[in-house]
């Protein structure tokens, strides 16, 4: 039987590294040997949708649901047609070239727990110069689905992921927060911008 766990160096894993997740060989096994006489497989533990595409793969009709609204965008992510990929480097280029200088933000963001303000100002316009470019796109007439669009903020998911590595504790889903305020991270547009083109 094919190992259902994520073992091994980070890029011999899945592509989105999710702490309950399966591994995409292990679901297609399991799919082919047991379920593939089935009409619609729901998984209503969907995480990162190792599942829905192992039926994707399969042919077989799926439905994926998750509780954690990020972990449905990751999700949907993974459905990105391969052909979508030089059109959302693209994208992805432009809102990574576009961090300008920042005046700081206000405590209320979220982000403020873990980085300096004029960072998570960065971070904002990153995510705000993303949906700008997606959203000058005409869909229909382009083909930009809504895999595409949950790539680009599945992308920017893992640059924050990785920007915070260092508050992570044992339990993948806590954060530490910083001992005092002089302790959040501070990190530059440049080094913003490279962790979200490396995504």
């Amino acid at each position: 039987m094919v190992s259902p766990k994520q073992i091994g160096p980070r890029h011999k894993r899945d592509w989105y590294p999710y702490y309950a997740g399966y591994t995409e060989e292990f679901a297609g096994y399991v799919v082919r040997k047991h379920l593939g006489d089935s009409a619609k497989i729901l998984d209503p533990w969907s995480g990162s949708g190792t599942t829905t595409v192992a039926c994707l793969r399969a042919g077989i009709s799926s439905v994926g649901i998750d509780i954690n609204p990020a972990l449905t965008v990751i999700a949907r992510a993974r459905l990105t047609p391969r052909g979508e990929a030089p059109r959302l480097q693209c994208i992805g280029r432009t809102a990574a070239s576009s961090l300008v200088a920042a005046q700081d933000i206000g405590h209320s963001d979220p982000l403020s727990a873990w980085m300096q303000p004029r960072s998570v100002r960065f971070v904002r316009q990153l995510q705000a110069t993303i949906e700008t470019e997606i959203n000058a796109i005409k869909p229909e007439a382009n083909g930009l689905n809504e895999a595409s669009v949950c790539l680009m903020h599945t992308a920017l998911f893992a640059t924050v992921r990785d920007l915070l590595a260092r508050f992570r504790t044992s339990n993948p889903t806590w954060m530490r927060f910083p001992p005092t305020p002089q302790h959040r991270i501070a990190p530059s547009p440049g080094r913003i911008s490279g962790d979200f083109e490396r995504s």
